[in-house]
């Protein structure tokens, strides 16, 4: 099996984690914080602390 290579774990600030209030809030805090600092990174999962992100062509 080949291993995607625009697949990334972006370690996530915990404070993020603390300031959530719900599963849904939790997922926009962290898609705002990949726009600021990961430019053309798509979520796909939040996992252990870290976002699961594909990078997308520009």
């Amino acid at each position: 099996m080949l291993l995607d290579k625009k697949i990334h774990r972006v370690l996530l600030n915990p404070k993020i984690f603390q300031q959530s209030t719900s599963k849904q809030h939790l997922i926009h805090l962290v898609q705002q914080y990949l726009v600021k600092g990961y430019k053309n990174y798509r979520l796909l999962r939040i996992e252990d602390g870290f976002a699961i992100c594909k990078q997308e062509d520009e």
